[in-house]
């Protein structure tokens, strides 16, 4: 099966100092490498939800450059145990609002 990297400009930097692609595609799925809610600049804001938008934009980037946006994407993985959970899940719901049953 043919694998390609997917390694957007925006995070260039994971591949170059960690020697790890934010995104690969094989066959018909992509896969993430995981992100972290830090800023661009590396760090990281106290506020929650600003932490799942810098997260969230991380994965768009992958996406755009696998040709692919938030419609494409199928589910997500989260617990509910949390007001942390539930504003996640708002943040969610802002870049992909098909999916995410309460």
């Amino acid at each position: 099966m043919k694998r390609q990297v997917v390694v957007p400009q925006e995070l260039k930097s994971y591949y170059v100092d960690w020697k790890m692609s934010p995104g690969m595609v094989s066959g018909q799925h992509v896969f993430f490498s995981g992100f972290t809610g830090a800023s661009a600049d590396g760090s990281l804001s106290s506020d929650p939800e600003i932490q799942m938008k810098n997260a969230f934009e991380k994965i768009g980037f992958v996406l755009r450059d696998a040709n692919l946006d938030f419609s494409s994407v199928s589910c997500f993985a989260r617990t509910k145990c949390s007001t942390f959970a539930k504003n996640s899940l708002d943040v969610a719901r802002q870049f992909c609002p098909v999916g995410f049953d309460t």
